[in-house]
């Protein structure tokens, strides 16, 4: 299946950087599939309407679900795997008086609905749950300078998700707004300003900043590399 699968982070980015049309017009320009699951679902729109502070953004998701942008996936094999992956990753690492609770069900029932569905595109903005699919050595070097503890690992666990879990290309709400840039998605939205190559800069460089500002986990350092591929630097 041609599809991304969508953790809450990477869909509240983009929406609360009023990017989310850039979904509407990634589908269009490559026909992929955006999936969520139903607990992303309550947490995205149900819970979001309930919120004053987050009304207008449950409305916005909500949108996107009743134009088929974004499709609801609600069966039943997920939740097995969610709890598998859940259980794995609550587990990997402990110290010496408890196991570290990393991550909770909305994004075990992503990475849970990409194993049902046999997708392995997984939209995460959330570094925790990134690193523990691509490099578990790098989130307990994390957390032990965090928490200034020795941190061991389940290596039953560690070898469990690699097996399992270790082929997912996970994506941030940054690499979608990458693709869109190179599938032109920003003509239209620039349409009204000309396309001035400066001006094109600057929209690609405050969108990036943006989604930082509002919850993706990239460095400035990531930043740059990207405007050094698309303009050869920040003042190319």
């Amino acid at each position: 299946m041609k599809a991304i699968v969508f953790d809450s982070s990477t869909i509240i980015s983009l929406v609360t950087s009023c990017l989310a049309w850039i979904l509407r017009e990634l589908k269009k320009a490559t026909e992929i599939e955006f999936l969520i699951p139903r607990k992303v679902y309550e947490e995205v729109v149900v819970a979001a309407l309930r919120n004053w502070n987050y009304k207008l953004e449950g409305v916005r998701v909500l949108n996107l679900i009743g134009q088929n942008i974004l499709k609801v996936e609600d069966l039943k094999e997920t939740n097995r795997e969610a709890s598998r992956f859940l259980n794995l990753a609550n587990n990997l690492f402990y110290t010496k008086r408890r196991n570290l609770r990393l991550i909770h069900y909305g994004e075990a029932e992503a990475v849970g609905l990409c194993k049902v569905l046999g997708v392995k595109n997984l939209a995460v903005d959330e570094k925790t749950t990134r690193l523990i699919l691509e490099d578990p050595e790098k989130l307990k070097s994390l957390l032990e300078s965090k928490l200034h503890m020795k941190i061991r690992v389940n290596e039953r666990n560690l070898r469990n998700l690699r097996e399992n879990y270790g082929d997912f290309n996970v994506l941030r709400s940054t690499e979608l707004l990458a693709l869109g840039y190179e599938k032109g998605v920003f003509a239209n939205f620039l349409g009204g300003c000309g396309m001035d190559g400066k001006l094109r800069r600057d929209c690609l460089l405050g969108a990036l900043r943006l989604l930082k500002l509002n919850g993706c986990a990239i460095g400035g350092d990531e930043i740059n590399e990207y405007m050094e591929i698309f303009f050869g630097g920040l003042r190319a």
